[in-house]
């Protein structure tokens, strides 16, 4: 009989966690052990990675992880799994990690009463040493004017809690999943999001940990953004001039991944996370009919779905080309997922019943800011990439080959 494996351990979440922290949890995990950017320990992260997989697997999903609950509680509740917060854990550490909490929700309590001088008392002094007060606040006007924080919840994270009140040092940090629902001034919805936050032990008391680098460029973003919203309309009649259908299953149309690049955008501006883009092309080498061509490229739509992580998107960008979206990825972490990306596909084509030889131009490149920016740069990367039959990079001195 195959003993059963705790899911909940392994994704580091509480059994009675909400699926926004399960999937918050899961994107933490992949993107610190995912292959692609695991450089020397290949092989424990594959394994770790596959572990994490299947544990996601049947809890992203509510009947799987219903079913697969009542098998946990007869095996790991006999043995009092209620998370690290509460499993022999003495309270003077319950009632620190209370305090971490309360300074967290008092963080985005002020953010949401918009008392930003109250916010930025709670932040970290490394952070108040980037940002004054000043600047603090006009980047959170900026934010409000297209996120306006309508409700928040926090989980302790279950990785990093110690067992003795000694460990709580100065410099300790302590991680917590937020959950937000903020209304997009931009879209005129409520948005649901889940990302982690961090608190460091300060002179005995707890501080949040920003980490946000270009506020300034983030704010200008913004204040863009605002004025967009004056001629929302046109940009709409920009976004529906393209396709709404793709006949590849797994993949985003180009008006899809058009609207997932602008909302991470978003994201990257409002809580300082980079991301990378890739444009992926396939070409090939000889002529082959139409109709093979049709099902190589569907084949390679499909792969890329297959090889990609799950929080990374796929897009149809035109015929034979293709752009992922990495979330929280660098540009050294997207070239090596590209590399792999081609060295398999590589792979793959030839086997195929035409025995087909393609090369793959791909451009590279970090989210510059904009998506008109981030489309003119991917496509001069993806083009140089064609002529010269080699990757193209965006540097930060400018394009590389």
């Amino acid at each position: 009989m195959t003993e059963l494996q705790d899911y909940y351990k392994t994704l580091q979440v509480h059994p009675q966690a909400e699926q926004e922290v399960i999937e918050a949890a899961y994107k933490r995990l992949a993107k610190k052990y995912h292959p692609d950017v695991a450089g020397s320990e290949l092989e424990h992260s594959e394994m770790t990675m596959q572990r994490i997989n299947q544990a996601y697997e049947i809890l992203k999903d509510g009947n799987r992880r219903k079913a697969y609950h009542a098998q946990w509680q007869q095996v790991f509740a006999k043995v009092n799994h209620e998370g690290p917060t509460t499993q022999k854990m003495p309270a003077s550490i319950q009632q620190s990690i209370m305090m971490a909490a309360s300074t967290v929700t008092k963080y985005f309590e002020a953010i949401q009463a918009t008392d930003y001088k109250e916010a930025y008392q709670l932040i970290s002094r490394v952070d108040r040493q980037r940002l004054s007060l000043e600047l603090f606040t006009q980047w959170q006007q900026a934010v409000r004017q297209i996120f306006a924080l309508q409700n928040v919840s926090i989980q302790p994270g279950l990785s990093d809690l110690p067992t003795n009140i000694a460990s709580f040092k100065d410099g300790h940090v302590l991680r917590f999943v937020v959950m937000t629902v903020d209304y997009n001034s931009l879209m005129e919805r409520l948005e649901q999001d889940a990302f982690e936050r961090r608190v460091v032990r300060e002179q005995g008391q707890w501080r949040v940990q920003l980490g946000a680098t270009d506020v300034e460029g983030a704010i200008r973003r913004f204040q863009s953004l605002s004025e967009l919203m004056a001629t929302k309309s046109h940009m709409k009649a920009y976004i529906d001039s393209y396709s709404k259908h793709d006949r590849v299953n797994g993949v985003f149309n180009k008006r899809g991944i058009l609207e997932l690049v602008d909302r991470e955008g978003l994201r990257s501006s409002r809580y300082g996370r980079r991301f990378s883009l890739i444009m992926f092309g396939v070409v090939f080498k000889k002529s082959i009919p139409t109709v093979e061509q049709n099902a190589i490229e569907d084949y390679v739509a499909e792969s890329l779905v297959r090889f990609c992580r799950e929080l990374d998107s796929i897009g149809r960008w035109q015929e034979q080309v293709f752009m992922i979206l990495m979330p929280e990825t660098d540009l050294k972490g997207a070239l090596q997922a590209a590399q792999k990306l081609k060295r398999k596909l590589s792979e793959l084509c030839g086997r195929t019943p035409s025995k087909a030889t393609c090369d793959f131009p791909i451009g590279v490149d970090v989210y510059p800011g904009s998506v008109a920016m981030a489309i003119d740069r991917l496509d001069f990367l993806y083009e140089a990439s064609l002529k010269h039959k080699k990757f193209a990079i965006q540097s930060m001195r400018g394009p590389l080959e």
